[in-house]
């Protein structure tokens, strides 16, 4: 009858495109949407209670017919969604009640038990109510005796409030709940708390005092262990002769030979020093008067680079400024095969034309008619000497017969 019903009020209710259809039916959009978990067939559900909260859901939605299977199964998932794909059931022609029912034989009796629920605890910032209904939401379903479950939930309380409700011995989850509510609004418990964090901060100040005197003891005898006395070994020896003025001659003389091979190891570390501060100070010096030729070098180039009239490259009133940017920096002259410079700015060109320049007519006639005398300063025997005198130069000869 609840079948047929559902059937007629489908037919009158019209279809998405506008025209009446007997074989679609359209999905009926609620006002108020549905907030329902889904089932998954895991440990910590019950099937019965989630079918009856799903079976309040349609008649508080007003869903019929074929909507109310396609809510079942967008309802379900993991091995729940799995078996229900798995039937061989007509999914059109099959009722809802059929599904239900195959859903509650694999699922509804379930004889396994979560252990997940007696590992519940009460969070740091969690309420005394939030805790008891998370454990009852976890635990519904499951037939707990009260003498199995009610030490479950005490034992899962802060440490702080456990041993007060178990001090008033409840007897029911109610008793539970009240106990541990008026242990969390107490204001007692708030300055026993305090009361306590003020001993345990006095306690760890005085053992860490007492750490820190501990360390300091343990510090000063090993200082002590290693201690040895600044004093030198020369006056550390005048003090002995002073208390003992008459040695022996055997000790006086090895405190002799040791006195002088200490004095010897201090010139050696003194020299050594002195020798080391020597090489570092040339090294010091060395560096500076490096730097300070870099800077005579290079205010030298500065100075010259200015102080030049015509640059000596090119050959230009100006002088090219820096040299490098002149056009015949690296030229090859045709004068001389040098490079830096251009054949007019040559020097070399320059002293072939003053040697080439014209001599004077009388200064050519002395050097063709000069012609070298020869004056006889001895008789003419072996080994003789022979004088040539000519116009700018003297010269003697040695005669050999």
């Amino acid at each position: 009858m609840a079948e047929n019903t559902t059937t007629n009020n489908d037919k009158s209710t019209p279809s998405v495109s506008g025209v009446e259809n007997n074989t679609h039916q359209t999905i009926v959009q609620s006002k108020i949407p549905i907030y329902m978990s889904k089932f998954n067939g895991e440990n910590g559900q019950n099937f019965n209670i989630w079918a009856q909260r799903f079976k309040a859901s349609i008649k508080a939605e007003n869903i019929n017919g074929h909507n109310q299977k396609l809510l079942l199964w967008g309802s379900l998932e993991g091995r729940a969604r799995m078996y229900f794909d798995s039937l061989t059931f007509a999914f059109e022609e099959t009722p809802l009640q059929t599904f239900l029912d195959a859903l509650n034989e694999r699922f509804g009796n379930r004889s396994s038990f979560d252990p997940s629920v007696l590992e519940s605890n009460q969070g740091m910032c969690e309420s005394v109510d939030d805790y008891m209904d998370r454990v009852q939401w976890n635990t519904v379903g499951y037939s707990i005796p009260d003498h199995i479950f009610l030490p479950i939930v005490v034992k899962g309380l802060k440490s702080s409030i456990r041993p007060w409700v178990q001090n008033k011995d409840p007897q029911s989850i109610q008793e539970v709940r009240r106990f541990a509510k008026s242990v969390e609004n107490n204001t007692s418990y708030q300055d026993v708390n305090f009361v306590q964090r003020e001993n345990l901060q006095k306690l760890l100040l005085e053992t860490l005092k007492l750490h820190n005197i501990q360390e300091q003891a343990c510090a000063l005898q090993h200082q002590k262990q290693q201690y040895q006395p600044m004093m030198p070994q020369e006056q550390e020896q005048d003090i002995r002769f002073e208390h003992h003025p008459q040695p022996n001659r055997m000790n006086y003389r090895q405190n002799c030979y040791r006195r002088g091979q200490q004095q010897y190891q201090h010139y050696d570390q003194q020299r050594h020093s002195q020798q080391q501060y020597r090489s570092n100070q040339r090294r010091v010096n060395f560096q500076h008067s490096r730097s300070l030729q870099n800077q005579r070098t290079t205010k030298r180039q500065v100075e010259d680079d200015t102080q030049i009239e015509s640059c000596t490259y090119c050959g230009k009133a100006e002088p090219c400024i820096p040299r490098s940017t002149c056009y015949y920096y690296n030229h090859t002259c045709t004068n001389c095969n040098r490079k830096g410079h251009h054949f007019k700015v040559c020097k070399q060109k320059v002293k072939l034309q003053q040697d080439k320049a014209p001599v004077s007519q009388s200064n050519t006639e002395t050097k063709h008619n000069d012609k070298p005398t020869i004056q006889l300063i001895a008789p003419m025997e072996k080994n003789t000497i022979l004088v040539s005198v000519n116009m700018s130069k003297t010269r003697a000869y040695r005669y050999r017969s």
